[in-house]
């Protein structure tokens, strides 16, 4: 039963990071284009600008430059740049 209920809590999250994928796009604070500028490096402690949990230390970190006018940047955990990647290219 463990195991079942594993696959349910990552099914679950998997759904609640995609639904919240779409309402930060939908709401114009996640951008649909591609960034300028993308590095990868460990966490820094930023916040993620997709749950809003820190990004430890230890984690994945991303963050994206764009060439929006006042552009500071997004700094994603793995799993949300992923989700974001796949929603922000959506019809």
């Amino acid at each position: 039963m463990a195991a079942f209920e594993a696959v349910v809590e990552v099914t679950m999250r998997e759904v609640l990071l995609r639904e919240l994928v779409r309402a930060l796009l939908r709401d114009c604070y996640l951008p649909r284009e591609a960034p300028a500028q993308m590095w990868g490096g460990e966490g820094s402690g930023w916040r993620c600008d997709v749950c809003g949990h820190p990004i430890a230390h230890g984690e994945a970190e991303y963050e994206l430059l764009f060439t929006r006018p006042g552009d500071s940047g997004l700094h994603l955990h793995r799993p949300c740049y992923e989700m974001w990647e796949i929603e922000r290219q959506r019809p």
